[in-house]
């Protein structure tokens, strides 16, 4: 049988059949343990300034906050985010994310908004549960429905130290690109949300070691907000 850590080592990049022949939908899923808290988890997450933790966004020009409600926040957010492949091929791309965040499911959803320029599609989820061997199992060998929602209400009332954490994220260029390019996008694709859980992990290390947050020195700019959307720059090559 294989183990909770071989589990959540595990990585599924598919790649959907699309509705139309130039237009492929990519999908990337990605599973790992964080050795902090669903609560801390959560809280990185939904930070203004959490291109501190991920490397791989480079700044957030722009913050709003659009709607509030109970446990539950709507945020409009750009992320100028660094890609690369090999010492070579690199780059940054501004994508503009209508993000809705619940903090009583400790989901994350976002979405692309506003004109689809370079991406036809850019959309995904993080989700935040306690880690347990019953919910790793829930993940990777689903049982009946009524099994699941008895999973996730052990979890919400037994406190645990650790997190299994899901990102998942779809990606759908504007055009079709032909093979081997198709490739490449995937590995772009899969080599970005490998490297956000990586960040992510690469943070609850520092705070078990003691050496604070990448976080700390953003405390005093928590909720702040961008005055005006800055203008969109181009894809960056």
């Amino acid at each position: 049988m294989e183990g909770v850590e071989a589990c959540c080592r595990r990585v599924g990049v598919q790649r959907w059949r699309p509705n139309r022949p130039d237009s492929p939908l990519f999908q990337v899923q990605v599973h790992a343990r964080v050795d902090l808290p669903p609560d801390a988890v959560y809280a990185i997450l939904v930070h203004p300034n959490n291109h501190k933790v991920f490397k791989a966004i480079s700044s957030v020009p722009y913050r709003k906050v659009v709607a509030k409600e109970g446990a539950m926040q709507t945020v409009e957010v750009d992320h100028a985010a660094r890609w690369s492949l090999g010492p070579l091929l690199r780059g940054t791309l501004l994508t503009r994310l209508l993000v809705k965040e619940d903090r009583s499911r400790h989901t994350v959803a976002f979405a692309l908004r506003g004109e689809p320029g370079f991406m036809r599609a850019f959309d995904g989820e993080w989700r935040v549960r306690p880690f347990s061997q019953a919910a790793v199992d829930a993940l990777f060998r689903p049982g009946p429905p009524w099994k699941a929602a008895l999973v996730e209400l052990r979890d919400r009332l037994s406190p645990s130290t650790s997190s299994l954490v899901t990102l998942m994220q779809r990606i759908q260029p504007a055009a079709s690109p032909p093979p081997p390019v198709d490739g490449l996008v995937r590995a772009i694709a899969a080599r970005q949300v490998k490297t956000l859980l990586t960040d992510l992990r690469a943070e609850a290390g520092r705070r078990a070691a003691g050496k604070g947050s990448a976080l700390d020195e953003d405390e005093g700019e928590k909720g702040g907000e961008a005055p005006r959307r800055p203008p969109r720059p181009p894809l960056l090559w």
